[in-house]
């Protein structure tokens, strides 16, 4: 019973995940109001690829046929652009996943798409612009 209850779970968890051939070329914006990091094929190597933002996506492995990757902040949807975007999108973001081809074409490019989340730096920061302090507290005094 606990064998069948756990396939049940792992096909449920993969079906929410099946790619879906999406015919040309699909970008993040087309999904939603995504922020999105393409890797194109030729430069494609073990690493990390990363935005001004601060998104990082990091290869593990990869070929013709897939991608290994791990990122430092949620993906809410990958694609994989070769003869046609395969575009796989998570029912909830996550932070690694193993993305795959046709079996058919070459990766032309990889887009993943992500919202970044704002840091607490960056909610705490403030510019103070051309404000005289000194000036305001001598009037002040």
């Amino acid at each position: 019973m606990k064998r069948i209850m756990i396939l049940m779970l792992v096909f449920f968890g993969l079906m929410a995940a099946l790619p879906v051939y999406a015919g040309d070329n699909v970008k993040c914006s087309d999904l939603g109001s995504y922020q999105e990091l393409k890797i194109e094929s030729e430069d494609m190597a073990l690493g990390t690829f990363s935005n001004d933002d601060g998104f990082e996506l990091t290869v593990n492995s990869f070929s013709v046929q897939h991608v290994d990757w791990t990122s430092n902040s949620e993906v809410f949807a990958v694609v994989w652009k070769s003869f046609d975007s395969i575009v796989t999108v998570y029912d909830s973001p996550v932070l690694s996943d193993i993305t795959t081809g046709d079996g058919k074409h070459a990766m032309s490019h990889l887009s993943v798409c992500y919202k970044q989340r704002p840091t607490a730096a960056g909610l705490l920061s403030f510019e103070v612009g051309s404000f005289d302090f000194w000036g305001w507290l001598k009037r002040k005094m």
